[in-house]
């Protein structure tokens, strides 16, 4: 099951990654603080610098946790639901300036 959310996590990474490059193309700016200054520093691929070693993190603590708790679950869930929900965001806002 964390594998499957894992995997989930990582596609909605990849969906707000291209989201988020059609918004900035299309005249629109990144809402995060922290996207926004590594987009300032090192355009558009400081996004990945930030998004890759946390997907990483995530995986590498998946894997080697010996003890996964329900807790845990529950966790990656909520974080689960909130990224899709800024995804669905984000589309309905490129839907918008289509």
């Amino acid at each position: 099951m964390y594998q499957l959310v894992w995997l989930i996590l990582t596609l909605l990474n990849i969906i707000d990654y291209l989201c988020t490059m059609v918004i900035l193309r299309h005249g629109g700016a990144e809402q995060n603080p922290i996207q926004q200054y590594m987009i300032h520093e090192f355009g558009n691929i400081g996004m990945l610098y930030v998004k890759l070693p946390l997907l990483l993190v995530l995986w590498i603590g998946l894997v080697f946790v010996k003890e996964k708790s329900n807790v845990l679950m529950y966790v990656l869930l909520i974080v689960t639901v909130l990224y899709a929900m800024l995804d669905l965001y984000s589309m309905t806002l490129i839907n918008k300036i289509l």
